[in-house]
């Protein structure tokens, strides 16, 4: 099993994928918090203007850590163009998916906050993956995964049979039994 975090002191470029994945996340995750203190900074100065405050602090808290993220990885797999696309894209796209969320829906901020971190990150994750490539840990790990499902095949006993059918019934006839 991979260490959690690398040893201090240790470069990026000398990390597995998915280390260095890991590694650029925490460090990124620091840019996030310093975006989220720098345009906290700006509110509390009144520099933003008044009904765009959140918005604004959100927004730039996400480019931050999005911005980093790609640097990151860029930096990590020596594709510079493609990080600076990245990083261009995640500057502008925290700012309009927001606006656009506001204008266009008067509920809480937090949903389009959380789907843009969730299939952002996803994304640049899955890029960083393709571009590493297959690593002999997925092969091990997908090798214990069929090892674990041809066990569990195996065990199967008439007794775990008969209670997944009783549960099986019981989850039909509950709607049944409340819609009447």
């Amino acid at each position: 099993m991979p260490p959690i975090s690398a040893p201090l002191g240790t470069k990026l470029r000398d990390l597995r994928p998915s280390e260095a994945f890991q590694d650029a996340t925490r460090r990124s995750l620091a840019a996030g918090a310093g975006g989220f203190l720098v345009f906290g900074a700006l509110n509390t100065f009144d520099v933003i203007p008044a009904p765009y405050h959140s918005i604004v602090v959100v927004s730039g808290m996400e480019t931050a850590f999005f911005v980093s993220l790609a640097l990151w990885v860029a930096y990590y797999h020596r594709r510079w163009i493609l990080g600076f696309l990245g990083a261009a894209l995640f500057l502008c796209l925290p700012y309009f998916v927001n606006f656009v969320w506001i204008t266009f829906s008067h509920l809480s901020l937090i949903y389009p906050v959380a789907a843009l971190v969730i299939v952002a990150g996803l994304a640049v994750e899955m890029i960083h993956r393709k571009i590493s490539g297959p690593q002999p840990e997925d092969e091990i790990e997908e090798a214990l995964i069929r090892n674990l499902i041809q066990e569990m095949d195996s065990n199967i006993t008439w007794v775990n049979r008969v209670t997944w059918l009783c549960f099986t019934v019981a989850v039909v006839l509950l709607p049944v039994l409340l819609l009447r």
